[in-house]
């Protein structure tokens, strides 16, 4: 609802103590207008964000359509969803790290405390460092360049950013030292046998 329409509805329920014609009136009803106006907005936005949590399939392309946000080729709910709570919560963000952060997890479907930013200040001005886990952007079926630009929609103008991704290595250490201990085992063996042939020379 438009600020005219509020103040419309204001002039008709209100009984003015001053001149309706008169600059005050005119003022009280302006800043109630306004404030109104604004809450109408974020009441809006809430039951937008409702919407897009429960929507399904057309109801979801119809909601897009408020971001101009088309759905992509074969892109399942899911995906889709996420990307329209990002450009939601985009609208709403004043782009603080926090802010950030919290778009972050909407579009990866993890808790923000997961999600590490890094501002280095010192080498490399006007850039964020992204740090997130791996297997958490496999399993939003979201590649490193869509993460880029979904963030870069968020961060400040002028303000770059780059992506660390995290991943499980103690799997891949385990097997080295798995690995490894089979080489020392059959290392061991060869000398044994090694020496054994010696002996029987001697």
């Amino acid at each position: 609802m438009s600020r005219e329409d509020v103040r419309e509805r204001l002039e008709r329920t209100l009984n003015s103590p001053y001149p309706t014609d008169g600059d005050i009136w005119n003022a009280i009803l302006e800043t109630f207008a306004a404030e109104f106006a604004e809450l109408e907005e974020a009441r809006e936005q809430v039951l937008e964000s409702k919407f897009v949590t429960d929507a399904t399939g057309e109801q979801l392309d119809r909601l897009g359509t408020i971001f101009d946000l088309d759905r992509q080729r074969g892109e399942p709910d899911s995906n889709y969803r996420a990307r329209l709570q990002v450009a939601l919560r985009a609208q709403l963000t004043s782009a603080t790290v926090d802010e950030i952060r919290d778009v972050i997890a909407v579009l990866l479907d993890i808790d923000a405390a997961d999600v590490e930013i890094e501002e280095p200040y010192d080498r490399e001005p006007m850039h964020l460092n992204v740090s997130v886990d791996g297997e958490a952007l496999d399993d939003a079926g979201i590649g490193d360049d869509e993460f880029i630009s979904v963030v870069d929609t968020v961060v400040a103008i002028g303000v770059s950013v780059g992506l660390l991704i995290e991943f499980d290595v103690e799997e891949i250490v385990g097997v080295q030292d798995d690995v490894s201990a089979e080489i020392d085992t059959v290392q061991t063996a060869y000398v044994d046998d090694a020496r054994t042939n010696i002996d029987t020379l001697s």
